[in-house]
This record gives structure tokens, sequence and C-alpha cells, in this order.
């Protein structure tokens, strides 16, 4: 895939940035992200976990805030441990607790009929 990129950097009045973030988050909850600029467009679809970073910094006559946010656009592959098991063979039932449940009370009800001499 090659890389697509839109931005724009510049000033601006306080309530366009907060339009701005406002698209943002609805564009986030909708799992859809399209920005554009002119004719040009890219649009991010975040998947999973999403990765955040906020740095806000303080200097002299000069205040920033700089929000990063950042996803994989496939699911996880290597690295990551897998529950899957292949074989040619089918595994052993695992008996579930209530079919415990009703060996345990069978075999008590055996072991008192055999203690009253009856078969079983």
């Amino acid at each position: 895939m090659s890389k697509k990129e839109v931005g724009n950097k510049g000033t601006m009045e306080l309530k366009q940035v907060i339009s701005y973030l406002e698209d943002l988050t609805s564009s986030l909850k909708t799992g859809s992200i399209c920005v554009q600029s002119g004719g040009e467009f890219v649009t991010l679809k975040p998947l999973g976990p999403v990765d955040l970073e906020i740095e806000a910094t303080q200097k002299k006559g000069k205040e920033s805030l700089v929000l990063e946010l950042g996803w994989k656009t496939e699911l996880p592959t290597a690295g990551e441990p897998v529950n899957l098991k292949i074989t040619s063979k089918e595994p052993e039932p695992v008996p579930s607790v209530e079919a415990e449940v009703l060996k345990v009370g069978a075999d008590s009800h055996k072991g008192s009929a055999q203690a009253k001499g009856a078969k079983v």
C-alpha cells in the first residue's frame, strides 16, 4: 500500500479548533475518519486497541498540547500467543460440571445400595 497523507497546519480561532475536535470525536465513534484538504483525502478506520499519546507543555509565553492516536490496520499475527492446536485426532471430551455432579451423586447412591446388599 502506498502512503497517503493529508494535513494542515496554521493558526485559527479556538471555536474552529473545537469544531474540528468535535468532528474527530464523532468520526471516531462511527469507526471512520475522513480527513480532506482541497481535492485530497485520507480515510482511516480504527480497529482494535488504539495507542494514545498526549503531551502538554508550558514555556515562557507559549503553551501546547500534542495529541497522537495510532492503531494497526490488520489483526495481529506474529509475536502474540495464539490458542491454536492442529492434529489429526479429536480431543477427549471435557466433562462438564453438571456431568461430574451427576456422576458423584450416582456413585454415592451405588455405594449406599451396595452397603444394603442390593445388586447394582
